[in-house]
C-alpha cells in the first residue's frame, strides 16, 4: 500500500466537482460533495492497491479497509474552497503536489491500523 499520491485526487476532485452545490464545513467536506469524494477515491485506492505488487496475499479486506481509512481521512481534511481551486487548475499533478503531505498523514495512520488488522 505504497502508490499514496497515485491514486485519490485526480479522480476524486473530477468527481467533486459536479456536485459543488452541496454544503461544505471548515472542517472537510461533507454532505453529497464528501460522500462522492469519497467513492471517487476509494475506487481509485482499490484500482491501485490491488494491482499493486507489494500488496500480494494481503487480504482484500484489509485492502478495503486501508482505503475506506484513507478517503475519509482525505475528505477529512480538504475543503471545498481548496477541490474548487484544484478543478480549476486542472492539472492531476497539481492536485497531487498540494495534497501530498495531507495523503502521506492520512495513508501513514490507515497503514499502521491495516498492519493491526493483519495480526
Amino acid at each position: 500500500m505504497r502508490n499514496i499520491a497515485r491514486w485519490t485526487i485526480p479522480a476524486a476532485i473530477a468527481m467533486v466537482a459536479t456536485s459543488l452545490q452541496c454544503a461544505w464545513s471548515d472542517q472537510g467536506l461533507t454532505g453529497d460533495v464528501r460522500n462522492t469524494f469519497v467513492e471517487a477515491t476509494m475506487r481509485s485506492c482499490l484500482q491501485t492497491q490491488l494491482n499493486a505488487s507489494g500488496n500480494s496475499g494481503v487480504p482484500v479486506s484489509v485492502i478495503q479497509d486501508y482505503c475506506k481509512c484513507s478517503a475519509n481521512g482525505l475528505a477529512d481534511k480538504i475543503s471545498l474552497d481548496e477541490v474548487k481551486v484544484l478543478e480549476a487548475a486542472g492539472s492531476a499533478e497539481k492536485s497531487r503536489t498540494v495534497m501530498q503531505s495531507r495523503l502521506e498523514a492520512t495513508a501513514k495512520m490507515c497503514l499502521e491500523a491495516a498492519k493491526k488488522n493483519l495480526r
